[in-house]
């Protein structure tokens, strides 16, 4: 698995979803700043928006990568069902009005 890609579902291991995506949606604010680690953020954020959209992770990695790397929990244990997650979880972080539609 991607460690980059990895590194932002990470976010989601210790906490709630919601303190999650609090904290992720904080990091992507401060990433537009001229800081040290934005720019790496951007472009982890970036290569995880398009590995979703393309859906082009390898067989087997979505899955690990929200069920391993994120600790979520998903009823039908596929990619399938990781790249709805991971879709979510990028749309929910990058609403403009701060709600957080919930997996169903």
């Amino acid at each position: 698995m991607n460690d980059d890609l990895r590194a932002i579902v990470s976010y989601f291991y210790d906490d709630s979803y919601e303190e999650a995506m609090a904290v992720l949606r904080g990091d992507l604010a401060r990433a537009r700043a001229d800081i040290p680690w934005a720019a790496q953020f951007r472009a982890r954020w970036q290569r995880l928006k398009d590995a979703v959209r393309d859906r082009s992770l390898p067989p087997g990695d979505a899955f690990e990568l929200v069920a391993i790397g994120g600790n979520r929990v998903l009823h039908e244990n596929s990619d399938e069902e990781a790249y709805r997650w991971l879709a979510l979880m990028i749309a929910n972080a990058e609403r403009p009005d701060g709600r957080i539609d919930p997996y169903v």
